[in-house]
C-alpha cells in the first residue's frame, strides 16, 4: 500500500514538472515571438513615417501609426510574460490589458478615421509601388506572428496576448481590403463590398479596446475586494485578540 501511494505522488510530482517545463517553453517563446513583433512594428513604423515625409502620403501616415501602435503594445505585452511566477504573471496580464486597450482605443481614434474617409470618398489608384510592397510584407509578417501569438495566447492562458493578437489580425484584414480598394482597380459593387468589411474591421478595433479594458478594471475591483475583506478580517483578529488578552487579565486575581 505504501509503495502504491509513494508511485501515485511520483508519478503526480513529475506531471507537475513536465507541465512546468512546458509552461516555461511556451513562455520563452511568446516573449521571444513579442520581441520579435515589437522590434517589427518599430522599423516597419519608421520606415512608414519617413516614406510618409518625403512623399506626403496620407495611407502611409496611416500605417506608421498603425505599425509603432502594434509595437508599443507588444512591448507592454512581453513584459507581462516576464514574470516569473504564475501569480505575478497573472496580476501583469491584466495590468496589460488595460493598458492595451486604452491604447488600442487610441489608435482607433488616431488612424481609422482616415479608413473611414477612405470608404466615404475613395481614391483612384495611384501606383505607388513602395506602400504596395511595404504593405504585403506588413501583412506577410504579421500574419505568421499572429498566428503563432494566438496558439501562444491559449496555452498561456494570456488574455492580453490573445487580444493584442485579434487587434493584429483586424488591422492585417483592414490593410488587405485598404490595397484592394485603393490600389486596383475594381468595380464599383466590389468596392462596396470591400467597403462594408472594412467598416466591420473598424468597429471590431473600440470593442476589442473597451473588452480589454473592462477585463482589466474587473480584475483590480476583484483585489480591492479582497485587500478589504483582508483588512476586515485582521483588525477583527486584532480587536477579539486583545479583548481577550485585557478579559484574562482582568480574571486574574
Amino acid at each position: 500500500m505504501a509503495t502504491l501511494n509513494n508511485n501515485t505522488s511520483s508519478s503526480v510530482a513529475e506531471e507537475d514538472i513536465n507541465r512546468h517545463k512546458s509552461f516555461k517553453l511556451y513562455q520563452t517563446i511568446a516573449y521571444v515571438v513579442c520581441v520579435v513583433t515589437c522590434h517589427l512594428g518599430l522599423y516597419l513604423g519608421l520606415i512608414a513615417l519617413f516614406y510618409c515625409w518625403f512623399v506626403g502620403s496620407i495611407l502611409g501616415l496611416s500605417y506608421a501609426i498603425s505599425a509603432l501602435m502594434n509595437s508599443i503594445c507588444s512591448f507592454f505585452v512581453f513584459w507581462h510574460l516576464k514574470g516569473q511566477t504564475p501569480n505575478d504573471l497573472e496580476r501583469r496580464d491584466y495590468l496589460v490589458c488595460c493598458i492595451n486597450g486604452a491604447l488600442i482605443f487610441g489608435s482607433f481614434l488616431g488612424i481609422k478615421s482616415h479608413e473611414i474617409q477612405l470608404m466615404i470618398d475613395p481614391q483612384t489608384p495611384t501606383g505607388d509601388w513602395f506602400t504596395r510592397v511595404y504593405s504585403v510584407i506588413h501583412i506577410l509578417f504579421f500574419i505568421t506572428l499572429s498566428i503563432v501569438k494566438l496558439a501562444l495566447s491559449t496555452k498561456l492562458k494570456s488574455k492580453s496576448l490573445f487580444y493584442d493578437t485579434l487587434a493584429s489580425i483586424t488591422g492585417i484584414v483592414l490593410s488587405i481590403a485598404l490595397i484592394l480598394r485603393d490600389r486596383i482597380s475594381i468595380s464599383n459593387g466590389e468596392k462596396e463590398i470591400i467597403g462594408f468589411l472594412c467598416m466591420l474591421t473598424v468597429i471590431s478595433l473600440p470593442i476589442i479596446s473597451f473588452k480589454l479594458i473592462f477585463i482589466g478594471i474587473v480584475y483590480q475591483n476583484k483585489l480591492y475586494r479582497q485587500s478589504l475583506r483582508q483588512e476586515s478580517n485582521n483588525t477583527y483578529i486584532s480587536v477579539h485578540t486583545t479583548l481577550l488578552s485585557s478579559s484574562h487579565t482582568h480574571g486574574i486575581p
